[in-house]
């Protein structure tokens, strides 16, 4: 690690960049954990200072373009509440045949 940066070209010790940006908080955890992602295979192969500029210009692209800030947004695993308060047997229907009004 040279420059006082990440393997993956990150400063050592700096959260993702907060510079004017489209994304919205949880997209832009989203795009940093996709660029550690996808740099942490170019980490053996390439200087820090590459994988910085690698990592500098992937960012701008998301935060420069709205088409792709969109997919990014739109890719962004959502919140999903869980909740242990399921059915535990299916709901017996409270129509009965013969109340339907309809032909047998």
């Amino acid at each position: 690690m040279s420059g006082g940066r990440t393997r993956l070209g990150r400063p050592a010790g700096a959260a993702a960049p907060e510079a004017a940006s489209r994304l919205d908080e949880a997209t832009a955890r989203y795009v940093e954990a996709e660029l550690d992602a996808v740099l942490q295979g170019y980490e053996d192969l390439l200087p820090a200072e590459d994988l910085a500029w690698m990592r500098e210009r992937l960012r701008e692209s998301v935060d420069d373009d709205p088409s792709l800030a969109e997919l990014a947004s739109a890719a962004r695993p959502r919140s999903v509440d869980r909740s242990t308060e399921l059915p535990t047997q299916a709901p017996k229907p409270s129509v009965k045949k013969a109340e339907r009004g309809g032909r047998r």
